[in-house]
């Protein structure tokens, strides 16, 4: 039994502890912390499938040419209060399958997912090729200053994205920033909309909780969307906009507004909280363009019963995991997404002179 299948088989066994630890940190309900940690053993197991190995891009009489993979370094890892167990395994395991230690800095809010991942990870690693800060703003910026880390992999806000960004420019840091998004959702009509709405709704729970759950902590920021939306008079297919009837304590209720111009604030913006905006439409052209028309393109869907119009639609569609607009740089996931953990290297030989030749392209 190799130390993957070692520490994915640690993972399934702790399933109902980091089910408890989201739980308890994050207000999640069971089904939805556990939800969280189901999906987190899928990506683990997942993960353990990839590898970019050397590619022989020419080998004749002349010459042989190689690309070569070699790990960034130390890479560290910040990540947000929600999906704190899912985004951290999502960021470990492509870095420790590269050959990159990792130090991995979770919220705040949600650290002892955190905790727990890297107490499990110590058992199986080698010292020091996994560690954990837990602490608060401060962490961050130290981070992403030090010389000595190769590496910022980023999930939380566009706009302390941009501050790491800026940061890290004076070292030339490699960055992967999965940053802010407002998702569009576009629903043909040969669909069943009782089965599209119940999905799209499953669909928030990318974020968890948003439309996931009946009401969700109700800050400021979230708040003012509630706000506008009553001063400028829209309607309300759901709700009433009025958060001070919700349910005592800092909580906002489910709320859908009806037709809002876009120009809104809840269709421009990322409210981060169970308000969204639905849209009517009947030109797909004219419905695809509003849908690209925003600063970040984070992810969006396409519901329809033909997989022609789907795919047509998509190819239009300026949206894709972490890298459009201001939604931050890189990618994420699956084989590619190793490369971001990588340098990529050319290995040439001339078979006449008997040399070799290396160019780093970083």
């Amino acid at each position: 039994m190799t130390p993957k299948s070692i520490s994915f088989d640690s993972l399934v066994k702790h399933e109902n502890d980091f089910t408890k630890l989201l739980m308890m940190e994050t207000g999640l309900s069971m089904s939805s912390a556990n939800g969280e940690v189901r999906k987190s053993i899928m990506w683990f197991r997942a993960h353990l499938r990839f590898s970019l190995p050397e590619i022989t891009v020419r080998d004749d009489s002349t010459v042989k040419i190689i690309t070569r993979y070699t790990p960034l370094g130390v890479t560290g890892i910040i990540t947000p209060w929600n999906a704190p167990l899912l985004l951290a395994v999502g960021k470990i395991l492509p870095a420790l399958i590269t050959g990159c230690p990792v130090i991995i800095k979770p919220s705040p809010f949600s650290p002892y997912t955190a905790l727990k991942l890297v107490e499990l990870g110590n058992k199986f690693l080698p010292p020091g090729v996994i560690q954990v800060l837990s602490g608060d703003e401060q962490l961050g910026p130290w981070m992403v200053s030090h010389k000595n880390i190769a590496k910022i992999s980023f999930t939380s806000s566009t706009t302390v994205g941009k501050r790491i960004a800026e940061a890290a420019a004076p070292l030339m840091k490699r960055l992967t920033l999965e940053l802010g998004g407002n998702d569009a959702a576009i629903i043909l009509p040969d669909v069943d909309i009782p089965t599209a709405a119940m999905q799209v709704t499953m669909g928030f729970q990318r974020m968890p909780p948003l439309l996931s759950q009946s009401k969700t902590n109700c800050n400021s920021k979230v708040k003012a969307f509630y706000e506008d939306c009553v001063k400028r008079g829209f309607r309300f297919a759901f709700g009433d906009g009025n958060i001070d009837t919700a349910v005592r304590g800092y909580f906002c209720p489910l709320t859908i507004v009806d037709n809002p111009p876009d120009d809104s604030m809840i269709v421009s913006d990322e409210p981060f909280g169970p308000i969204v905006p639905v849209q009517p439409w009947e030109d797909e052209i004219k419905v695809i363009e509003p849908a690209n028309n925003t600063s970040t393109g984070l992810g969006a869907s396409v519901w329809t019963r033909d997989p022609a119009t789907a795919d047509r639609i998509a190819r239009q569609m300026e949206a894709g995991n972490v890298g459009h607009k201001e939604s931050g740089l890189g990618g994420e996931f699956g084989e590619m997404g190793l490369a971001s953990y990588l340098h990529i290297s050319v290995l040439g030989e001339q078979v006449v002179c008997a040399t070799a030749d290396a160019g780093d392209f970083k």
